[in-house]
């Protein structure tokens, strides 16, 4: 009897201790997930303030680019990142007296700082060399080229038999370009005085005429950032028309759009998308911000541009869809279209 009374004495006091030993293991237990909980919470806390210090969730493209990746409003209310497709590349800071000043930036690249100008040259770089199989002895078009944002990075990758060539239609950007590309001479840069209600109101001549100061079958690559997102049909027409005619047989035109498909047309009918488009312009072909200045912010449909890309030789390759009429988080990025003239 004494011998079970101790055996259930001894069994009691170890259950006893057990039980405590699970409450302290349970209260070490939630005490490290609570601290582990706060290191992550810290360590999320740091990484989206570096983000947002780097500006990644503000940068936006210039109006000559277009194409790509966060961004803020320009002087018509559009916004207009980066490319869409573009994989983010390491800074190249070579060359930095080929880096504009900061208010030139900002006044000719859609807002953007000085870090951002930088690392999109490089992404459209990088673009052009993967999707565009642009090689160091191919020449290159840069219509709406801006103060050299494109230029830049290609000094280090072009080499003698290749060239670059840009075109825009503001004459400080060109003037600056030219005096800064001085020691480079297969980089040059051309002021096309055209008139624009927006951008050179000035401008002698109409685009709808105007003559690319290029041979036929010059380029390999042609490229047009955020450019016929403010252009009237007439004027983009003709543009296109001179890319089939200087670019070589099986070269590539990358071009950023704000496109009129079904998805895009049903967010523009709800509200859904920015720049919103409410108004049409010129038929059913395209629709804009605003209709007292057009060329504010241009979205066109699928259909007529593919059907005029076709009448006029080039052939689209493919279309990749920004997210200006996509998702409302970030509204602002452009749609790019890859073409390629026929052999």
């Amino acid at each position: 009897m004494r011998l079970a009374y101790s055996i259930f004495m001894l069994e009691n006091h170890a259950s006893a201790e057990s039980s405590k030993l699970g409450r302290r293991a349970h209260l070490t237990g939630s005490l490290w997930l609570a601290f582990g909980g706060l290191v992550l919470s810290l360590a999320a806390l740091i990484m989206f303030w570096k983000y947002r210090k780097r500006g990644a969730d503000t940068a936006s493209p210039p109006r000559e680019l277009m194409s790509s990746v966060a961004g803020t409003t320009d002087h018509g209310g559009s916004k207009t990142p980066g490319l869409t497709s573009l994989s983010r590349v390491e800074t190249n800071v070579n060359h930095r007296e080929l880096i504009p000043p900061d208010e030139l930036i900002r006044e000719h690249s859609g807002g953007i700082d000085r870090e951002r100008f930088i690392s999109m040259g490089d992404e459209i770089q990088h673009s052009l060399i993967g999707n565009a199989k642009l090689l160091p002895s191919h020449r290159v078009l840069d219509v709406g080229c801006g103060c050299g944002k494109v230029a830049r990075p290609l000094t280090t990758y072009l080499n003698s038999k290749g060239g670059y060539d840009g075109i825009d239609i503001t004459r400080e950007v060109i003037n600056w370009c030219k005096e800064r590309y001085q020691n480079y001479p297969n980089f040059r840069f051309y002021f096309a005085d055209l008139y624009s209600e927006r951008y050179n109101p000035k401008g002698a001549f109409k685009a709808s005429n105007y003559k690319f100061p290029f041979q036929n079958n010059e380029f390999d690559v042609v490229f047009l950032g955020s450019v016929f997102t403010h252009m009237i049909p007439e004027d983009m027409e003709n543009y296109l028309i001179e890319i089939a005619r200087i670019m070589k047989p099986g070269g590539i035109c990358l071009a950023t759009y704000f496109i009129l498909d079904e998805v895009s047309r049903q967010n523009v009918a709800a509200g859904l998308t920015y720049p919103k488009f409410a108004y049409e312009f010129k038929s059913q072909t395209c629709r804009v911000e605003n209709p007292q200045l057009p060329e504010a912010a241009i979205a066109y449909d699928e259909r007529f541009l593919r059907d005029l890309y076709a009448r006029h030789g080039l052939i689209i390759e493919k279309i990749v869809h920004g997210e200006w009429g996509r998702k409302r988080l970030v509204p602002h990025w452009q749609d790019e279209v890859w073409s390629s003239k026929l052999r």
